[in-house]
């Protein structure tokens, strides 16, 4: 899969998700670079974004 189809899966997954998908990337490209722990990966997906507002 091309890095390009992997952004607009996410994009997707925004939008079904009911989130803005600018406000999800610019929260997840500030965050992503100090997760360290799974849960920590897993609370930067496009349905858990109350957790992107910590």
């Amino acid at each position: 899969m091309l890095l390009k189809d992997r952004l607009h899966s996410l994009i997707e997954t925004c939008k079904a998700n009911s989130v803005d998908p600018y406000t999800y990337l610019v929260d997840l490209f500030r965050k992503l670079p100090t997760a360290k722990t799974v849960e920590e990966f897993e609370a930067l997906l496009p349905w858990n974004l109350d957790a992107l507002t910590d």
